[in-house]
């Protein structure tokens, strides 16, 4: 084999040697990274759908609660009023209902022994739940109960129905008040998410039958692998990741999460070879740039070795020549050890061996600094990849931690209105309890009792609508019941009741107004709404004695209303997050659900607005909107222009 074979031969090996390594290790780091952002970004949409489906069943939880609390239904159960009327009462109840959400099938009242003895549905009356496992869990609880996915006995169609007890106001059970809404609505709380082309989720109950799966077939069958409820138990997780075989040749990577509120398991999953496929791709391309590599360094190899043989051949030949004759020969080595000496000279004036890019004849170091060119670019290539994927994972950790924030919140959520609720029932079985053992014989006192039960009633008859209608708010287009009111007297109004509400809490008020005039087309009950909880905010974080003020200015068209107090003003870190539903800060100290601010933006916006706010830590906060005038005094305009001019 000829010289310049064998060293072309022997660059492309090491070329292909290097490509090789390489290949195989950004393969390996490329699976597990690329796997890693897929598991994160599954377990974070499983988060997702949890959120979802628990503010679903607490929202149906609310209305159920709402519905046992109905005056109506307890006049129906004391026997005041027909059944015709409750019937009918249900039917118009849950139109209204459905008008919002779609997903409720039957609203209905039970007997104490479980009949259904009214309900929107006449079929349904007289069925008999007494031997259903969520009214025997309600019975023995005394509280409000989901059940897993059920088949309708009246028409034969999947449901999940909740139960709640009605209770007088003597503690006295009368009866049960239930809702059921359509099983099939959970499928469309995952319906926008996807995992790659074949991936999916699907939710499955506590008997592990179907509520929601891609293939609506399979809702309310039992789950085509085994789930065992009990290993979340045993490993004390509330994530198991599991590998499942669908059939010899196909498998599938799935995580589940175990949602506590309701024994319901949340299913992710992946087909392993979809997992692959991305790091296959990537392997290709780095074949393909071997390939190219390989042509690359052929043509190198051709070129370096012709470079490098030239020489050794000229060499070989003129031994020949001069080994013909002792003079030639002895003239030959004078002049090769003069050639040699020149040359050595020559090189160490260069310093050739301590910089080989300064020698322009020095092939090997031309290929050894294109070498390190070329290592050079896959290094940079490699730190890109690598900063890429980092920010990938970030992303998913960051997706990850904003859907724990909104779970902390939607606890807390509930923790307030438990909290709240459990004091005035309270409150009220105490009076109730003094009441009925006869224990209190002054007058006064009675009467002082029976005002304090019927104000405690009517402030968790407040809390429970008052909720409700943030929840619908909260999951719904902001419906707006616009009229055309005068802008002098609104504003009047506005400053009468904030410095009343402001002065009655020992607080100082000032208040400045620059308006000109004109009609404001709003609904007025929503943007005083906005108004009174900017107004209460100011007042709830100020100290008493310090100063709240009011700012209502008119530019053209554009009224703007600001508030402004001296409390204690809001961080950095929880300016980015006022407008969160639920999300209430580090005061707690305060009673609140996280929903003010949160409507408020809403309603602003509705009307083509924006809530803007600024705020100092320990000076205190400015929250301003801007309103639009239906139309703009035409005197007013001339006036502003001239004053341009």
């Amino acid at each position: 084999m000829k010289l310049r074979t064998r060293i072309t031969l022997i660059i492309c090996t090491m070329i292909l040697i290097l490509m090789a390594s390489l290949g195989t290790i950004i393969y390996i780091k490329s699976v597990s990274i690329i796997n890693k952002g897929s598991e994160t970004l599954m377990v974070s949409q499983l988060d997702r759908v949890q959120e979802n489906i628990d503010l679903l069943v607490n929202i149906n939880k609310l209305e159920t609660n709402a519905l046992a609390l109905d005056k109506k239904v307890e006049a129906f159960i004391s026997n005041k009023a027909t059944s015709f009327d409750i019937n009918c009462y249900l039917s118009e109840l849950m139109d209204k209902k459905n008008k919002l959400y779609s997903y409720y099938m039957d609203f209905f009242i039970l007997n104490k022994n479980g009949n259904i003895i009214a309900s929107s549905m006449p079929s349904a009356i007289n069925t008999d739940l007494s031997n259903r496992n969520y009214f025997i869990q309600s019975a023995n609880t005394k509280s409000t109960v989901t059940s897993d996915i059920l088949i309708g006995k009246v028409n034969g169609q999947l449901i999940v129905n909740t139960v709640s007890p009605i209770i007088n106001l003597k503690g006295e059970l009368l009866g049960y008040a239930g809702t059921s809404i359509y099983a099939e609505y959970f499928s469309k709380l995952a319906k926008n998410l996807t995992l790659g082309q074949k991936g999916y989720y699907a939710i499955v109950d506590s008997k592990n039958l179907v509520l929601s799966h891609p293939n609506k077939n399979l809702i309310g069958k039992e789950f085509p692998f085994n789930i065992d409820h009990k290993n979340f138990e045993k490993n004390k997780k509330q994530l198991i990741k599991q590998t499942v075989s669908i059939n010899d040749k196909e498998k599938e990577f799935q995580i589940l999460k175990l949602m506590k509120n309701t024994n319901w398991i949340l299913i992710a999953s992946f087909p392993k070879k979809d997992m692959y496929s991305e790091s296959k791709s990537f392997l290709y391309s780095v074949l393909i740039i071997t390939v190219i590599a390989l042509i690359f360094a052929m043509f190198i190899g051709i070129y370096v070795t012709k470079r490098i043989s030239v020489p050794i051949v000229t060499m070989t030949e003129y031994l020949n020549i001069i080994s013909k004759g002792n003079s030639i020969i002895d003239k030959s080595i004078s002049e090769s050890i003069e050639i040699l000496k020149n040359n050595s000279k020559e090189a160490d004036k260069n310093d050739c061996y301590k910089n080989i890019e300064n020698d322009d004849y020095d092939e090997i170091g031309r290929f050894q600094k294109s070498f390190k060119d070329v290592k050079g670019i896959i290094y940079i290539m490699l730190k890109k990849f690598e900063k890429e994927s980092s920010e990938l994972i970030k992303s998913s950790e960051q997706l990850a931690l904003t859907i724990e924030d909104l779970s902390m919140g939607t606890g807390k959520f509930i923790s307030t209105l438990s909290h709240e609720l459990k004091n005035s029932i309270t409150v009220i079985k105490g009076y109730s309890m003094g009441l009925k053992e006869g224990i209190i014989e002054d007058e006064s006192v009675k009467k002082s009792f029976i005002n304090g039960i019927y104000v405690r009633t009517k402030e968790i008859e407040r809390i429970v609508y008052d909720v409700l209608d943030s929840a619908y708010e909260a999951n719904k287009d902001m419906k707006l019941y616009k009229e055309k009111i005068d802008l002098k007297n609104f504003v009047i109004e506005l400053t009468t009741n904030a410095k009343e509400y402001v002065e009655n809490k020992n607080l100082n008020f000032e208040s400045y107004t620059d308006i000109k005039g004109g009609m404001l087309n709003i609904d007025k009950v929503k943007i005083k709404r906005v108004w009174s909880n900017l107004i209460s905010n100011a007042v709830k974080y100020s100290k008493q004695g310090s100063l709240v003020t009011i700012h209502i200015t008119q530019q053209c068209s554009m009224i703007t209303f600001t508030v402004e107090d001296e409390g204690i003003g809001i961080s950095e870190d929880d300016m980015k997050k006022i407008y969160t539903m639920f999300y209430r800060g580090m005061n707690l100290k305060q009673k609140g659900y996280g929903l003010g601010l949160f409507i408020s933006k809403s309603i602003v916006e509705a009307h083509g607005g924006e809530l803007n706010a600024k705020s100092e830590v320990g000076k205190g906060s400015v929250f301003w909107f801007s309103i639009k005038l239906d139309d703009c005094d035409e005197k007013y305009k001339r006036k502003l222009q001239s004053s341009i001019k």
